[in-house]
């Protein structure tokens, strides 16, 4: 008699454990859905909701004076908008800037993050400032390094001037010069857009 119960115990054992590891699972699932969900509804409420406005506006003719009638819903749907900017005769060097800045700034990032990562790896004395002025950019406010790379640029008092100008080179207004003519040992000239690639290192730093 003892002999046919066993099973029947060792299978409601098993059972209970099933359970057990079962309601154990859920507690863990509201619990993350419960941690996840603050960070869920800000980014909804900070990029998704914003980029779906926007991609209703810009269907619509609106202006900033009733810009507070304007609906995410039942507008009709205008391409006037999109009409109106391609056909500016500056669209595709706007756009061709666009897509230089992002991809170059993108690339040059990630080039000098795995160049860092590297250089970092193995133990050296001093590694941990090191790593600490590599983290720099991360901790710095935007704002804050943007005034300092403009006074860094500046084509009367900034340093990089000053070093330019030790090795006879004229100072340069980086920011607001858009073509630059570079003189090659003399034999031939080379047109880099200076602001351009001014705004890449930045960006890429």
């Amino acid at each position: 008699m003892t002999q046919l119960q066993a099973p029947e115990s060792i299978e409601a054992e098993r059972e209970k454990r099933r359970r057990r590891k079962t309601g154990m699972a859920r507690r863990e699932s509201r619990l993350g859905v419960a941690l996840i969900l603050p960070a869920v509804l800000v980014v909804a409420l900070l990029v998704v909701f914003p980029l779906i406005w926007n991609i209703a506006l810009s269907f619509q003719q609106a202006r900033l004076i009733n810009i507070r009638e304007v609906s995410i819903i039942g507008f009709d749907p205008t391409l006037q908008n999109y009409e109106t900017v391609i056909g500016t005769s500056d669209f595709w060097p706007v756009l061709r800037t666009t897509l230089i800045y992002t991809v170059a700034g993108t690339i040059l990032s990630i080039t000098m993050g795995l160049w860092a990562a590297l250089a970092l790896l193995k133990a050296f004395r001093g590694r941990a400032l090191v790593r600490g002025l590599v983290l720099f950019p991360y901790v710095v406010p935007v704002i804050a390094a943007t005034f300092v790379w403009k006074i860094m640029l500046n084509p009367n008092f900034g340093i990089v001037n000053v070093w330019l100008e030790r090795f006879g080179i004229n100072a340069v207004d980086f920011l607001n010069t858009r073509n630059y003519d570079v003189s090659v040992f003399g034999i031939f000239t080379i047109t880099v857009p200076l602001a351009l690639l001014t705004v890449i290192a930045f960006e890429a730093w």
